[in-house]
């Protein structure tokens, strides 16, 4: 009879079917009672086997509060139960229980008399409810949310206290979620409230492993909840693979900290403005919403950080990069590392959407370094744009926007940026692991490139860069040096100080004491324009103006080979002021970028000085050596000048002049006879040219 009525009145309660599987036992002295087997079954369109299961519930009640319409329970004890809940993509939840509405108007709404109080309790026979001993041992508790795995709470150890429907329901245990061990202690006001309308003020304190959440909310319908958290993740990962989003990622996602209002639901959750955050290396305040319900955790929201470190969510820098980095970093010269091979990896731009306006002291990204900037940061399905409307970049100002997007096979990248009266040595440094130019200046770059590693990204680089730079140093050569002392080595072979043997000597001792650490070559401006095809970088605008000198020249850069190729023209001077005197001579700056090498073609030198010097013996003698004619041809024209007058002595120089100006499309057989003669006896002096 007894399981029979508990059934009965349970299933009318609750609005589900109640079943007790074993009898009940009932005691009087003292007044307890247990049953076995009790279910309560699961609502209509939900998939799980029921709601609650219970291996055995064991109850002690007081006798004498009943005749009052009170029930005070001494002892409640859940052995093994087993919940199921459960909510759908229409927002209905299977925990929401009463009795079943069967239409008829059963008096209630029909008005109290005016002297009658409202009971306060429910409408059922127990007004209220004090708990004494309440205890769930070894439960579990399993969640099923749409779109997500289930999440699991197993050997759930909890002690409950209430002192009346009305009074806070408080709640402290241990349980094991999601394979994590975890503590629990929450405090529910009001749970009449909450059993009538799902709304109540809650406080929890949650530590799930190493991650702790503080939250003082208010709880609504439809498991919406505003107040204050304080959510300290220093073991992220975990707590997302918890979440149903692992992270494969190598680096990044260690460590979350939010502190701050809160507002949301269990897809959406929204901190307010003044919010405190830190994300792995990033630090700031704000206000951040993150979605959980697309195939990725969305982030967004306005920050102000003061570092705003992305590197760990970018593809890592080569192992001989990071240690040619580090022995940048301890002062010393590294030798230029070799192009990776190995594969990076772009996983980190598939893990989480960002839509996030960072207002920041420092922006720290792969081989750069910058200051104090405004950032758009929006990264979504693989795609990250990186926006600087505003930055502070190496001591200048600047603007840019860079790209990384690892949607396709051969992920890519681009970079457009502006700088000015930044720092180019540092620059360099950085972004290039240059570390032989110094200088303040400005730069323009704009520059693609695609592939899965290192290697790949420098074949496939494009585009165009601009520098401009102002007082700065070229280190590991003096190239005014240099070209002070082939200045004086093609003079003292102009003036027969010098043979070829003894120049050669000279200049390798002059390229050998112009290069080396303790070198460098000052410089008052250096401008630079560039194109780059497939990696390899080809200027015809080289300009370094220095005291003592101005180099013009122009280079080709194999960066997928690491070699170079510079044709630098100098004019130098003695001493600054001094007009400048230009030498038909270059420096060749060829080799690797760990040995390159400068020097200057000795024979050149020779074969210069020796007809600049034999020039001036004609000029003396009245034969002028044009600067683009050779020793030859100034001898073979004025030759012809003397033949001419030699042979025909009565034409006047105009007449000369016309005819050596139509002499060379004339046939041979128009030709003046004269003029045959004079070309036969230039023959015969300096043999027959193949034109001729």
């Amino acid at each position: 009879v007894i399981k029979e009525q508990i059934e009965t009145n349970a299933s009318a309660a609750l609005g589900r079917s109640v079943t007790v599987a074993g009898e009940p036992s009932i005691s009087f002295l003292p007044p307890k009672a247990s049953v076995s087997g009790l279910t309560v079954a699961n609502a209509e369109g939900f998939s799980a086997p029921h709601l609650l299961r219970v291996e055995e519930a064991d109850v002690g009640l007081k006798l004498m509060p009943l005749f009052g319409g009170k029930a005070e329970i001494t002892r409640f004890e859940l052995v093994r139960p087993d919940i199921r809940l459960e909510s759908n993509a229409a927002g209905e939840a299977n925990w929401i229980l009463g009795p079943e509405d069967d239409g008829e108007d059963d008096g209630e709404n029909e008005p109290k008399p005016a002297d009658e109080e409202p009971s306060a309790g429910g409408t059922g026979p127990i007004t209220d409810l004090k708990l004494g001993d309440v205890r769930i041992v070894d439960g579990t508790v399993v969640l099923s949310l749409p779109d997500t795995e289930p999440y699991r709470a197993e050997n759930a150890n909890i002690v409950l206290g209430l002192n009346s429907l009305d009074d806070p329901l408080t709640l402290d245990g241990t349980l094991t979620l999601q394979d994590e061990p975890s503590t629990l202690s929450a405090t529910f006001s009001t749970p009449r409230q909450f059993a009538e309308n799902s709304s109540a003020n809650m406080t929890l304190t949650m530590a799930v492993g190493d991650n702790r959440v503080d939250t003082d909310i208010s709880l609504k319908e439809g498991l919406s909840f505003d107040g204050n958290v304080d959510v300290d993740f220093p073991a992220l990962r975990a707590f997302l693979a918890l979440a149903g989003t692992p992270i494969d990622t190598p680096n990044g996602f260690q460590r979350l900290r939010l502190k701050g209002p809160l507002s949301g639901n269990a897809e959406r959750l929204s901190f307010g403005d003044g919010t405190e955050l830190r994300f792995d290396a990033i630090e700031g305040t704000g206000a951040v919403t993150l979605d959980l319900a697309g195939a990725r955790p969305k982030i967004s929201g306005n920050i102000a950080a003061q570092n705003l470190d992305l590197n760990a969510y970018l593809p890592e820098q080569p192992e001989a990069v990071q240690n040619a980095r580090a022995a940048q970093a301890r002062g010393e010269k590294p030798a230029f590392p070799p192009w990776s091979t190995e594969p990076m990896d772009f996983s980190a731009l598939n893990t989480l959407d960002t839509d996030l306006k960072v207002s920041t002291q420092q922006l720290l990204v792969p081989s750069l370094t910058v200051g104090p900037s405004a950032v758009h940061l929006k990264v979504d399905r693989g795609r990250a744009v990186i926006d600087l409307s505003k930055m502070t970049l190496y001591e200048g100002q600047g603007s840019g926007t860079v790209v990384v997007n690892s949607r396709g096979a051969r992920p890519s990248m681009s970079a457009k940026v502006n700088m000015t009266g930044v720092n180019v040595g540092a620059f360099a440094a950085d972004f290039m692991g240059l570390t032989r130019l110094q200088g303040r200046g400005d730069v323009t770059m704009n520059v693609t490139t695609a592939g899965r590693s290192q290697a790949d990204l420098v074949r496939g680089l494009n585009g165009t860069t601009k520098a401009a730079l102002n007082d700065g140093k070229i280190e590991g050569v003096n190239l005014g040096q240099l070209a002070r002392g082939v200045s004086n080595a093609y003079a003292q072979v102009r003036e027969g100080g010098l043979n070829a043997v003894t120049v050669a000597q000279s200049l390798s001792r002059l390229s050998a004491a112009a290069n080396g650490p303790a070198e460098s070559t000052d410089f008052s401006a250096l401008n630079v324009d560039v194109r780059i095809n497939d990696g390899v970088v080809r200027s015809n605008t080289i300009s370094l103006i220095g005291p003592y000198f101005d180099i013009q020249g122009d280079a080709l850069v194999n960066l997928p080979d690491q070699t170079m190729r510079m044709t630098l023209t100098p004019s130098v001077s003695e001493i600054e002021g001094e007009e400048k005197r230009s030498l038909p001579v270059p420096i060749l700056v060829s080799g690797s970028f760990n040995e390159p090498k400068i020097g200057v073609d000795a024979d050149a030198v020779v074969r210069g000085a020796a007809q600049n010097a034999l020039g001036d013996v004609l000029r003396k003698q009245g034969i002028n050596v044009a600067p683009e004619q050779s020793v030859e041809d100034a001898l073979r024209g004025r030759a012809r000048e003397e033949l001419g007058k030699l042979l025909n002595p009565s034409r006047d120089e105009e007449e000369e002049k016309e005819e050596a100006a139509n002499t060379d499309g004339e046939t041979a057989e128009e030709a003046d006879p004269t003029q045959q003669l004079i070309e036969q006896g230039l023959g015969s002096i300096f043999g027959r040219k193949d034109d001729q």
